[in-house]
């Protein structure tokens, strides 16, 4: 009876997910290593991404995430959305954000794991950190296009109404903040026209626009 009860808290969460998603989830490739972009010189430069267990320093403190709290292929999901989340931003207090997903996929039952039962759940959470890792773990999955999620939710989320926190201040819109892919794009763009206008080359309002 010991063991049977082991494999069904295992399992949990992998239950809610269906076989089309599994497949999806399967396809998410994550590299062994992540490089820390905004690490300091007493910070690791890099994370071993290998393994369910993700142990570095940030900002002089510990971290260590452990993946093998979620079964198998949500364990996956959920650590291809934090590699993601981590080129872009700091790794720091990862281990808390961990708890705060871990949380939120216990609510959802067979069936429920997609963009319309999940954005109900996280209108319902009032803490702001809480708040805006679930928002990037939903807005991770839209942008994907993990099945029951799909890119056209995205409109939807971006307009979901955000927790009213006085100690939020200037970073209320950090949901807003835009990529770092899509930050190197505009860079290179104006560094091309300025280039050109160095050699007094004209430009259409199209190509401005472009």
């Amino acid at each position: 009876v010991k063991i049977m009860i082991q494999s069904h808290s295992k399992n949990r969460n992998d239950s809610i997910l269906n076989d089309e998603q599994i497949m999806f989830i399967k396809s998410l490739k994550i590299p062994s290593v992540l490089h820390v972009s905004c690490a300091d010189k007493y910070d690791d430069k890099q994370i071993d991404t290998s393994g369910d267990k993700w142990i570095y320093f940030i900002s002089g403190c510990k971290e260590s995430i452990d993946f093998t709290r979620l079964p198998y292929h949500m364990r996956h999901l959920v650590k291809y959305t934090f590699y993601l989340y981590s080129q872009m931003n700091s790794p720091t207090k990862l281990c808390s954000k961990f708890s705060a997903i871990y949380l939120f996929l216990n609510r959802p039952l067979e069936g429920e794991f997609n963009y319309k039962y999940l954005s109900k759940n996280l209108e319902k959470v009032s803490n702001t950190t809480t708040f805006y890792i679930c928002f990037y773990f939903l807005k991770t999955l839209c942008k994907v296009g993990l099945p029951g999620f799909k890119e056209s939710d995205l409109d939807k989320l971006y307009l979901m109404p955000k927790p009213k926190d006085d100690n939020w201040l200037i970073y209320q819109n950090a949901d807003l903040i835009i990529d770092g892919a899509v930050k190197n794009i505009i860079i290179r763009g104006l560094w091309q026209i300025a280039s050109k206008l160095d050699k007094s080359v004209e430009f259409s309002t199209q190509e401005l626009k472009n």
